[in-house]
């Protein structure tokens, strides 16, 4: 019952921290580069960061999931 847990706990681990980071960062300098202003939000820029740290969480988490896969 519990074959695979592991493996399927630190891909969650690791698309999460893929996810968080690289999101917070990249809404920051998004909202530098288009409205010269960190603390200003837009769709733009919420948008583009959601998509920027999906790419990250993806790529990060690609190796677990192959393994948890294969497992």
């Amino acid at each position: 019952m519990w074959r695979g847990c592991v493996p399927t706990v630190i891909r969650a681990v690791v698309l999460n921290f893929g996810m968080l980071g690289p999101y917070d960062e990249a809404k920051e300098r998004l909202n530098l580069w288009l409205n010269g202003d960190k603390k200003k939000d837009t769709k733009q820029s919420r948008l583009l960061a959601s998509a920027v740290a999906g790419f990250f969480a993806s790529f990060l988490s690609l190796p677990f999931d192959n393994a948890k896969t294969k497992i």
